[in-house]
């Protein structure tokens, strides 16, 4: 992007560098997509820009909203998305009931998102970010993962994300970039050490919201 984000409607350019994928990195709250190349389709209910076939993008103008929804406006906001976002497949009942300890007394699908995203950040509880992964004996990796609570985001993304649906709340793991840094001229520079995994809800009235699990 070559300007900073800002609260409110705000365009940005986005000038990819060696970037080749078939999707197309945007904001949550893209409100509209100018200069992209042909082929590119949105997916609505995703929110996602995709294409059959990998390039590199020529450079495109985002317009995202980047109001922030406060917590009192979140705590009263709901869920309805079901489907694919609640199904958490063959679930060991251990990590159930630890979805069921760690979000025990939220009434709301952003107290119970919340409740997990600190139960996984908060030193106290022993989670630590590493690329390298110790072998567990349990025979299920995500019960592995929660007890010997290190690993990287994509894993901790993905815990939190099926831990959500176990109780009720739909979500899905996003991969994107984290914003970069600023460069000499006011650009952000985003590069491959940016990417990173993170979990979003969708709440009826805000849309998307992103909780990061990840102890970084």
């Amino acid at each position: 992007p070559n300007q900073p984000l800002g609260v409110g409607q705000t365009n940005v350019t986005v000038t990819p560098l060696g970037y080749e994928d078939v999707f197309l990195p945007i904001y949550n709250g893209v409100t509209a997509l100018g200069q992209v190349d042909p082929g590119w389709s949105f997916d609505s209910s995703l929110e996602s820009v995709h294409r059959p076939d990998r390039i590199t993008p020529d450079p495109y103008l985002i317009t995202a909203n980047f109001n922030r929804p406060s917590v009192d406006q979140l705590r009263a906001d709901t869920t309805s998305a079901g489907g694919e976002l609640l199904d958490t497949g063959d679930l060991r009942p251990e990590v159930i009931a630890k979805a069921v300890e760690v979000t025990a007394g939220a009434t709301t699908a952003f107290d119970k998102a919340d409740r997990l995203r600190s139960w996984f950040t908060d030193p106290a509880n022993g989670f630590v970010y590493s690329l390298q992964v110790p072998a567990g004996t349990s025979g299920d990796l995500l019960l592995d993962f929660l007890t010997l609570k290190q690993g990287y985001c994509e894993q901790y993304a993905t815990a939190m994300a099926v831990m959500l649906r176990a109780v009720g709340v739909p979500a899905r793991v996003a991969v994107g970039f984290t914003q970069g840094v600023p460069d000499a001229s006011g650009a952000y520079l985003v590069n491959s050490h940016d990417a990173h995994a993170w979990v979003e809800v969708p709440f009826d009235g805000a849309g998307w919201v992103e909780f990061d699990p990840t102890p970084l």
